[in-house]
Formats: C-alpha cells, structure tokens, sequence
C-alpha cells in the first residue's frame, strides 16, 4: 500500500535532518562520514516514494557527488597526484551546490589550478566568480591578467583526442575545437570520458563513461541512466 501523508512528511524529516548532519559534517572536513548520511537519506527517499521527493533526492545526490571528489581529491593529494588533483577541482567547481559551498570549491579550483600554471583553466573559473564582486575582486583581476600574461597555456592539463572528430584538444578545453562535442568527466572513475558513448543521470546530471558504470543506474541516486554520445 501507499504511505500516506503523515508517513511521508515523517520520512522526509528524518532524511532531512541527516542531511543537516552531513552538510554540518561536510563544512568540518568530515567527508567520509558526511558522504554515509548524504547516502542514507538518499537510500531513505528513494526507498519511500522517489518520483515524490526528486528534488530531495537530487539535492542530497549532487552533494554526494562533491562529496565523492572532495575524498578523492585528498586521497590524491596524500599520493602527491597534483596534475589528477588540478583536473578534478575543475569539475568539482562545476557542481551545482549551494552557493557558499560552490564559492569554495571554485576558489580552491582557481588556487590549485593557477598553482599549476594551468592558466586558461584558472582565467575560466576567475570570469564566473568575478561578477560576485568579491572583496578579494582586485586580486582575482591580478590573477586573470597574469593568466592573460602567460598566454593562458596550461602546464599540467591531460592531452585530449576526441572520440567524434579525433582532433586533438589541450588546454584545459571544456569542449572539442573541431566539432564542438562537450567533453565529459566521469564521475566514478574521476576521470575523462575518452570514448563516444557515455551515461548520463537525468535526475543529477552526474557523468559516467560506459566502462566505469556496467549498471545502468546512477552511482548517487539510483536513477536509471540514459546513453549520451
């Protein structure tokens, strides 16, 4: 039988306050734990009713998600996988979080990136958090001139080939110069999606590449997940 309404409301309560718990947890650095009650309360939503709590879910999926690359990040920098570690801030600041959370994780995709002398990857961030008018607005503008000094080349970004049009791309591209095919990252393997076909989650937009996702259900949300090419 169905729940009814007081079920549901008891459900979304708890699952709730178990995100409260991870997003406080996750603002401590407590990733891993933060990670298990994103998870719970997805696991709690999806199990009750999830076409009624699809935005619930997919809130608590997308922070699973950056919860998934903040572990991977530090497991990467534990094994002093920098050049990994540059790519995967970039991708983590394109997750749609809260914007407090978002803020932080592009400033740390802007550091690591313009670190690494990955310029173009840096300049790209810096225009999308410029127009906050930040109090730190002044020394981000120094940052994209130097950026722009440099040429905005990319000293440790992955050589690219493009499984449509086999060009090659660099630089820290978000799409292929010769066909304009989006390029995908994939967000169990952390890596790039280097074949044609990949997978993607229509409920959190989460990527992955078809050798990565042999279940052809969402790694965050259990949604099922739809061929992209």
């Amino acid at each position: 039988s169905e729940p009814n309404l007081r079920d549901l409301a008891t459900v979304k309560e708890i699952a709730w306050s178990s995100v409260q718990t991870g997003i406080a947890l996750l603002e401590k650095g407590n990733f891993d734990i933060a990670l298990q009650h994103m998870k719970g309360a997805v696991d709690m939503l999806v199990g009750c009713d999830p076409n009624r709590f699809s935005s619930e879910i997919k809130f608590c999926s997308t922070y699973s998600a950056a919860l998934y690359f903040l572990i991977e990040g530090k497991r990467l920098e534990t094994e002093n996988l920098t050049k990994q570690r540059a790519l995967l801030t970039k991708y983590l600041a394109q997750i749609p979080l809260q914007p407090k959370h978002r803020l932080i994780c592009m400033r740390m995709a802007i550091n690591k990136n313009f670190e690494l002398k990955n310029y173009y990857t840096a300049s790209q961030l810096i225009q999308m958090v410029l127009p906050l008018n930040l109090p730190d607005k002044e020394q981000l503008n120094k940052k994209l001139e130097e950026c722009r000094g440099y040429g905005f080349s990319e000293q440790f970004s992955p050589l690219y080939t493009c499984p449509k049009c086999g060009k090659g791309v660099t630089g820290g591209r978000t799409s292929c110069f010769g066909c304009s095919k989006v390029i995908v990252f994939c967000y169990q393997s952390m890596r790039l999606v280097r074949q044609l076909v990949y997978l993607r989650c229509p409920l959190c937009n989460a990527t992955f590449s078809t050798q990565a996702r042999q279940v052809q259900k969402c790694f965050f949300c259990c949604s099922s997940l739809v061929v992209h090419r």
